[in-house]
């Protein structure tokens, strides 16, 4: 009787889908490696000259044009008019 249950339990089963999907994500970012691999650029710490100075970041403002201007308000009170609408 027992192993007869053994065929029909739904919690076995649960769990086998559970290892199939496992699988099946598994292989999933495996192919996804292999079609990025040709486009990514991996180095390594050591592959890299340590005395390179760090990188500066400067921020430019720059004021929108008046048509820019125009389109932004425009597209900002539409916004709000389907917030408050």
């Amino acid at each position: 009787l027992s192993s007869f249950e053994l065929w029909f339990d739904i919690d076995s089963l649960s769990e086998a889908e559970n290892v199939v999907a496992a699988e099946r994500e598994q292989n999933i970012l495996s192919m996804l490696h292999q079609i990025l691999t040709p486009f990514l650029l991996r180095r390594l710490k050591t592959d890299v000259a340590l005395e390179v100075p760090p990188k500066k970041e400067i921020v430019v403002y720059a004021p929108l044009t008046a048509k820019q201007e125009t389109l932004y308000t425009a597209v900002v009170n539409k916004t709000i008019a389907k917030v408050l609408g």
